[in-house]
């Protein structure tokens, strides 16, 4: 770099800082501090909820062929662990909901599963579901 680009550059850099400090706008200060808000939280779980599904579903009736056709197969058994004991019946067709409150949120508080035995034409074995 020449020695004259050197003198304008150590020129030039300095003006622009001072001509920053006065032209541009200063920021304004808060005229009172900002305090920080009292509020209260609470830690208490809320309940928990959950839906079993129900019976299999099956679509076009047992062999297929019937369009539109939309049903239920049989029951599916729940199977609910709990911690405070919620009873449900052994058996369901349709989906049931299940709810727990407790004071600790953890995975035994309420779990629930289903299972069904299926024979059909088109559709055999075992069809099980975690309740969500």
């Amino acid at each position: 770099m020449s020695l004259v680009w050197r003198g304008i550059l150590a020129l030039l850099l300095p003006g622009l800082v001072v001509s920053g400090f006065l032209l541009l706008p200063r920021a304004e200060t808060l005229a009172e501090p900002a305090s920080a808000k009292e509020f209260e939280v609470s830690v208490d779980p809320q309940q928990l909820q959950i839906v079993c599904p129900g019976a299999l579903v099956e679509v076009s009736g047992e062999d297929g062929t019937q369009l539109g056709l939309v049903e239920r197969v049989g029951e599916a058994s729940l199977r609910v662990n709990s911690q405070d004991g919620i009873t449900r019946p052994p058996t369901t067709r349709d989906s049931v909901p299940l709810e727990a409150a407790g004071t600790e949120q953890s995975t035994e508080l309420l779990s629930a599963v289903q299972s069904q035995a299926i024979s059909r034409q088109r559709a055999a074995g075992l069809a099980a579901t975690f309740c969500e």
